[in-house]
């Protein structure tokens, strides 16, 4: 893995969320699995905190699911992937 490589994986790492205990717009409990862009974490930060919110205003959602946790495949990828352990 070059240099450039581990870099932009440590900042894929960094900004990583994973969202848990919330509902979709259906109702539904669900999961998700968030990249933020780099100049919306503040933001991000503090709408998570506020409790509601639409988390693709703030990036990419890379992974999401029902249910209140992602399933331990997903987790598994996750961390392969992005390097996210939480």
């Amino acid at each position: 893995m070059s240099y450039a490589q581990r870099i932009d994986k440590q900042t894929q790492r960094q900004n990583i969320y994973l969202i848990t205990g919330g509902r979709d717009v259906s109702g539904k409990p669900a999961w998700y699995y968030v990249q933020v862009e780099s100049h919306l974490k503040l933001r991000f930060e503090r709408a998570i905190k506020s409790g509601a919110m639409n988390v693709s205003e703030f990036g990419r959602i890379v992974e999401s699911g029902y249910g209140e946790k992602p399933p331990e495949l997903t987790r598994a990828r996750m961390k392969r992937d992005y390097g996210f352990e939480g």
